[in-house]
């Protein structure tokens, strides 16, 4: 429930900073269908090397990407999210193939994991194109209304 509503609230930022621009309107072309708004919520972590194993250091981004008509409603929106590790020895170097790339959610798809952790029986990018999909059609103010 805690990163259902992380999501929502990540849709709700997203659209609001849409309309956070409404100042600079007259430096835009008159003629534009919709606006675009991105969000995106970072953390980071880690965990110092020993001896006996390895440190890593983790950061988290979940981003939100929308689009909202003329009339303040959501035209569409993509959710997605990318955790990078990094893992180094106790000298600091770095342990991990600096090669890999680091590949968000979406593209995991069922190699992310979450299926067997779910208790809806969907796999995180599968929740995240359903919550993309109900805002759709909704206004900021209908999304944080869900929100709360």
């Amino acid at each position: 429930m805690k990163k259902l509503l992380t999501i929502l609230l990540v849709c709700l930022i997203a659209v609001s900073s849409i309309f956070a621009q409404s100042k600079m309107e007259s430096e835009r072309p008159a003629k534009m269908d919709v606006k675009t708004g991105l969000a995106l919520i970072t953390s980071a972590s880690g965990k110092s090397a020993t001896r006996k194993g390895d440190g890593q250091g983790s950061a988290d981004i979940l981003f939100a990407a929308v689009t909202v008509t003329k009339d303040g409603k959501i035209d569409s929106c993509v959710i997605d999210a990318i955790q990078g590790k990094v893992k180094f020895s106790a000298e600091g170097k770095i342990t991990s193939d600096k090669s890999a790339p680091f590949l968000s959610k979406n593209e995991l798809g069922t190699g992310y994991g979450m299926l067997k952790a779910s208790k809806i029986g969907k796999e995180w990018n599968e929740q995240a194109a359903a919550i993309a999909k109900y805002v759709v059609g909704l206004t900021a103010t209908e999304v944080k209304q869900v929100t709360n």
